[in-house]
């Protein structure tokens, strides 16, 4: 009979007992088992191999080609391919080689599936799922069509501790301290003396009187006995302890003992409901592979007492040991990667998907790349290794054969992902030795005040608010198993992905093309090259003792045509222009899009209508840019409502934006008040009746930037709207843009990308943290070939041959900002100082020069295809001729160059291209590559 291997109560108890939240006996226990057991304790007891891990589980379901395996006391599930033989767990598959310190309290935290924070009377505690719900026996495992329902229960079920407060002295003494005698703490501590610790015995007998009356205004019931009293400062850790040693020891001591012991010192409770949490996480087998599904409306607990801040899914899944080589894909800007082996102390690194949520006060402002791929993901390289003997020549020869796999996994957030923020977590050996990727989801919105920048107080006093309004969806997790290279061939069901960030990337983008998200582009040609150009500015001059304004035109319509008849002149024809602060308000007021117009300086109605005429005759793209998002300007009668239409804060006041100075670092330019993503619908009504006019007829393109790029909720009090909902009304608004227009975004948020023809500001390099390792082109490695992106204006970087070599690795276009004339008066506007580099007749020429170097390599059959791989190169530095005649040797250490500023791209039509990101010529694979430069590899 195949033994079903448990942990036995004992155990269980013993080995948690210096956990942050130690286990006591719980009647309501989890899944039951039968057949024979074999106790296990594993904290100590050291798998060799996951195979050995697996035959202790017992398999639950088989489809598509992948099995689920399920542990029932500690909750675990492993998830393996039936063609590979890959097997992935939710948790280390041996934590008693945890390293770092090895503490029960760390590796607790390892064998958790979920960890959640939350709040009672400001006070902040966490719970892991092994500690408060496996350790308890309160795990139950259900099934479900095509998969596994696990069901927590997280805390203390009883709402009484089988622990004494007061306690007439003999019978401590008898029924508790004599069953102690000879026993011993996890740690090694004589039990009664550990208990005695934490009671305070209040007797009379040999006191004096003074003493005595002084112990009697105390603890008045010793005036009739003597008594032991469990110390005030006791905390529910220490009496987590306590509780579980009584229920292990004392069999006799119930809790109708407990309260005839009470009642006898004539002790009242004042013990509160202790925290609780009801929740499940549902595992499914597809087509795909696994999914993972925590249902937000099926988390239970007492929320008029407790508040749910965070809750981390699987935090160790497919966690890898820092033994082995290996890396985290970190989704920084265009994303990242961090090696095991660059790391020498522990290091947790996490950004929220989709950037800040203005709604909020405490929202954080950085200079760092923002999160906009809802995936994660990680390597690692496995070995064993086996002696095997062989007789040579009648000798016995013993060898060491070293086996090398490597594994890992792309997790895909589906849903609940703008209400998420992705963690790499590595223990470097100093907490302990894992590595892993996983994600944090906030269920209810709640926001954190000064109070003294509202009212006139003193102190640094914070109030902290929750929104009545919470998710009721689903958090659910995409996972996707990689595999080793010689795997291949095995993979007849399932589908096949290298343990790569290259087979991460491939296995995401057939992931958005097979759900509908991405189509492949089938035009070959030339690339685009995008122009954004200003409009009208607001000037002011005085006039008989009168400020007036003077509106000024940066670029005008016809202005627009000869820019493209230059660029046209000189071989480049498919050009899209982005026309800011064309719109009614200009840059400075531009109008809230209730209402499509065009500033008269800038060309008018008549004027824009006669640029997309023009537009249609040569083939080139119009986009004028209306921001649904932000509100820039106060105007009467325009339709705007700032009580209904404007983000309120939790607090009740407006939200806004604010804009950082790149120069002190600060939030001094100025604010935007936030539009409620609920107005969309009515602001899209208004403003598409009103274009449908201005065209009459004509097709035009439309920009709407942030839209890509900002996701806020609004916590009105009349109707709350959380960051899902608000994700859902701007797919329904760019739907419905999509739907009549060509639509142009900002940043690449993934919910916008279905729905746009083009992207700008694209992420395609990363915020390059100190200790991550690689930059890697992650973003165009999904997208390329399926929508057109670029990066940020090439004539606003300070390294344009740096813009180049991203462009090339990304398969990025080349993208300008270009104003016509008057672009001095751009040094008025604080917010637009950065500007200072736009004039067209400085650029054009530079501009048609880097596009032609671009298209030329990213154009014609590369324009359509996939970057099929990526890869660092390791090379040597080219000596100089100086360090020549000093008889340099070039093949010594000191001329490597093993930092990842090498690169080789390909793309899957046969082209390759080796990147050099130095300011020196390197030799890689035998070419020469200048610095900062690229050489083509057919």
């Amino acid at each position: 009979m195949k033994k079903i291997r448990i942990i036995s109560l004992a155990l269980a108890l013993l080995s948690v007992l210096s956990a942050s939240a130690v286990c006591s006996y719980a009647a309501d226990t989890g899944t039951a088992t039968t057949g024979e057991t074999e106790a296990i304790d594993y904290f100590n007891h050291d798998f060799a191999t996951q195979e050995d891990k697996l035959a202790t589980m017992n398999l639950m379901l088989e489809l598509y080609g992948y099995q689920l395996y399920f542990e029932p006391t500690t909750g675990e599930v492993a998830y393996r391919n039936t063609e590979t033989g890959a097997i992935t767990f939710t948790n280390p598959y041996s934590v008693a080689k945890s390293g770092g310190g090895g503490t029960a309290d760390v590796k607790s935290m390892l064998l958790s599936q979920i960890i959640l924070t939350y709040t009672e009377n400001g006070k902040t505690s966490t719970m892991y799922s092994y500690t408060e719900a496996a350790a308890r026996g309160q795990i139950n495992v259900k099934y479900v069509k095509n998969g596994i329902r696990v069901e927590y229960a997280m805390g203390r079920l009883e709402t009484r501790r089988l622990l004494p407060r007061l306690i007439e002295k003999s019978k401590f003494e008898s029924m508790i301290l004599v069953n102690c005698v000879g026993q011993q703490t996890g740690d090694g501590q004589d039990l009664v003396k550990y208990l005695n610790a934490f009671y305070t015995l209040e007797d009379p007998e040999g006191k004096s009187q003074a003493e005595i009356d002084e112990m009697n205004a105390r603890v008045p019931i010793t005036k009739d006995m003597a008594v032991y009293q469990l110390q005030s400062d006791t905390s529910e850790r220490e009496m987590n302890i306590i509780e579980s040693y009584i229920k292990l020891y004392c069999p006799d001591f119930t809790y109708e003992v407990l309260a005839e012991c009470h009642d006898e010192v004539q002790y009242i409770g004042t013990d509160s409901d202790p925290a609780l949490f009801r929740l499940s996480l549902e595992y499914y087998l597809d087509e795909y592979g696994l999914q993972v599904r925590l249902p937000a409306n099926g988390i239970r607990f007492n929320e008029s007492t407790f508040s749910l801040d965070s809750i981390k899914i699987l935090p160790y899944f497919g966690a890898a040991s820092q033994d082995y080589d290996g890396y985290t894909l970190f989704p920084d800007g265009s994303g990242t990667l961090i090696r095991f082996e660059d790391l020498d102390s522990s290091l947790t690194m996490s950004g929220k998907l989709y950037g800040e949520d203005y709604a909020y006060q405490d929202a954080a402002f950085t200079y760092s790349q923002t999160v906009r791929m809802p995936v994660y993901g990680l390597v690692s390289n496995y070995y064993s290794e086996e002696t095997k003997t062989e007789i040579i020549d009648g000798n016995v020869e013993f060898n060491i054969v070293r086996t090398d796999t490597d594994r890992g996994f792309l997790a895909i957030v589906e849903e609940g992902e703008s209400l998420a923020s992705i963690t790499s977590e590595h223990g470097a050996n100093s907490i302990h030795k894992f590595n892993s990727a996983y994600t944090t989801f906030s269920p209810r919105p709640k926001d954190t005040y000064n109070l003294a920048d509202a009212i006139s107080v003193s102190s640094d006093t914070t109030w902290t608010v929750v929104s009545k309004r919470k998710y009721t969806g689903s958090y659910t997790i995409r996972v996707i198993q990689l595999n080793d290279a010689k795997d291949e061939a095995n993979c007849k069901t399932t589908k096949f992905y290298e343990s790569s960030y290259v087979g991460m990337a491939k296995a995401y983008r057939e992931y958005l093309e097979a759900t509908g998200k991405i189509s492949r582009l089938t035009e070959k040609g030339d690339i685009p090259l995008y122009v954004s150009s200003f409009g009208e500015i607001d000037t002011y001059t005085a006039i008989l003792s009168f400020i007036k304004k003077i509106p000024k035109s940066l670029t005008n319509t016809d202005q627009i045509k000869e820019m493209y008849d230059y660029f046209a002149e000189n071989g480049i024809t498919n050009v899209n222009f982005r026309l800011v602060g064309f719109g009614k308000g200009g840059l400075i007021r531009l109008a809230v899009p209730y209402h499509a117009d065009f500033e008269k300086v800038c060309g008018g109605k008549d004027g824009y209508r006669d640029l997309l005429d023009y537009a249609a005759e040569k083939g080139f793209g119009v986009y004028p840019e209306y921001d649904f998002t932000y509100l820039y300007d106060y105007s009467a009668f325009n339709g705007y409502s700032a009580k209904r239409d404007t983000v309120k804060c939790i607090d009740g006041r407006y939200a806004t934006k604010a804009l950082l100075s790149s120069m002190d670092q600060g939030m001094v330019i100025g604010h935007f008040d936030c539009i409620s993503a609920s107005a969309f619908g009515r602001m899209f009504k208004s403003f598409d009746k009103d274009m449908t006019d201005i065209l009459d007829g004509r097709s035009t393109g439309i920009s709407v930037s942030t839209l890509g790029t900002d996701l806020n909720s609004d916590f009105d009090t009349d109707e709350p709207y959380n960051r899902e909902d608000s994700k859902a009304f701007t797919q329904e608004l760019l739907q419905n843009l999509s739907d009549k227009y060509p639509v142009m975004i900002d940043g690449g948020n993934s919910y916008a990308i279905p729905y746009a023809s083009h992207i700008l500001s694209a992420p395609i390099d990363s915020s390059h943290y100190t200790r991550a390792s690689e930059t890697v082109p992650f973003f165009g490695m999904v997208y390329h070939g399926y929508v057109n992106y670029a990066g940020s204006p090439t004539n606003m970087s300070g390294d344009t041959n740096y813009e180049k070599l991203k462009m090339i690795e990304s398969g990025a276009s080349p993208y300008f900002m270009l104003s016509y004339e008057n672009t001095s008066l751009l040094k008025d506007y604080y917010r637009y100082l950065k500007y200072y580099s736009v004039n067209y007749e400085n650029w054009r020429e530079d501009a048609v020069s880097i596009y032609n170097e671009i298209n030329a390599l990213l154009g014609g059959n590369v324009s359509t295809a996939v970057i099929s791989d990526h890869q660092f190169v390791n090379g040597r530095r080219v000596a100089t001729a100086e360090e020549i005649a000093d008889g340099a040797n070039e093949n010594s250490d000191e001329f490597k160059v093993e930092d990842g500023s090498i690169v080789k791209v390909s793309y899957d039509c046969g082209v390759t291209y080796m990147l050099n990101y130095n300011y020196f010529d390197v030799v890689a694979d035998g070419v020469t590559v200048p610095a900062m430069s690229y050489v083509t590899i057919k």
